[in-house]
Parts: structure tokens; C-alpha cells; sequence
């Protein structure tokens, strides 16, 4: 749903004729419903209100990250903030959430209240499981083998 796993192509620098050995490679992350949510936030441009749209972010969840992508259709995405060292204030009143990462701060907020809830209590949810662990270690594997 709007997120690609990174692909690469091994091998595939060098010249070939009519017989290839480029392997494709690619990696899956493994991700529990319970933790993963993806959809549409706004980018808004105060606290005080939320219908001051300066952009719209296709959003991806997944368990210790959240994903930034300019569109669902974008392979790449614009920003990963790791849920670890990222600070999440809500402004109930509102409806936005203030999501603060090293030197930026993005307001964000949804049109429908259900879904500003449930991105508020997934992205909270997710921080404080990884509080109980402790910052995560990268996970990603490789499927091919090495010899």
C-alpha cells in the first residue's frame, strides 16, 4: 500500500552479452498489523487550526518508523523518521499533531476525526513499545545468500 521495499540490481553495472549473472535483490520487512498504518496526513501551517493545508504526505507507519512519501505512487520516500528519537505532542483542541524530529517540527492533522485517533494512538502506541525495548537494531535481511 504505497511503500516499496529498497530494490537493487547486482551485478548489473558490468557489461553483459546475451547471458546475465546480475541477481535481482530485495529486502521484506516483516510487519505486524498491530503496528503498521498507512493513509493520507496534512501538513498544516498552525496549531490552531487544521484546515490550512500546506501540503498532503502519503503516510506509512511500520512498527519503529514513520514514512513521508510525496504520493502513494512514489517508490521513495521523502522522509523516515525512526519513532525513537522522535517527540509527539497532540493539540486535542485542534486536532493536529505536533511531531518533532532533530531540528524540524511538522503539524499534521486528518479530515476525519476517527483517523486523526487512530494515527494518534498507533504513533503513540509504537513509542512506547520501543521505550519498553529499547531503540531497535536494524532488521533488514538480505534474501539472497552470500558464498
Amino acid at each position: 500500500p504505497g511503500f516499496s521495499p529498497p530494490i537493487r540490481m547486482d551485478g548489473a553495472d558490468r557489461p553483459h552479452e546475451y547471458e546475465s549473472d546480475a541477481r535481482l535483490t530485495y529486502e521484506v520487512l516483516p510487519c505486524p498489523r498491530a503496528t503498521t498504518h498507512h493513509g493520507v496526513l496534512d501538513e498544516v501551517s498552525s496549531v490552531f487550526t487544521r484546515t490550512a493545508v500546506k501540503r498532503k504526505w502519503w503516510t506509512l507507519l511500520v512498527e519503529d518508523r514513520i514514512y513521508f512519501y510525496r504520493s502513494q505512487q512514489n517508490p521513495t520516500a521523502e522522509m523516515a523518521w525512526p519513532l525513537w528519537k522522535m517527540i509527539l505532542k497532540p493539540h486535542l483542541q485542534t486536532g493536529v499533531l505536533e511531531l518533532k524530529h532533530a531540528d524540524r517540527t511538522m503539524l499534521v492533522s486528518h479530515g476525519d476525526a476517527a483517523q486523526r485517533k487512530k494515527w494518534f494512538d498507533m504513533v503513540r502506541g509504537n513509542m512506547e513499545s520501543i521505550k519498553l525495548k529499547g531503540a531497535p537494531r536494524t532488521r533488514r535481511r538480505s534474501l539472497t545468500r552470500r558464498p
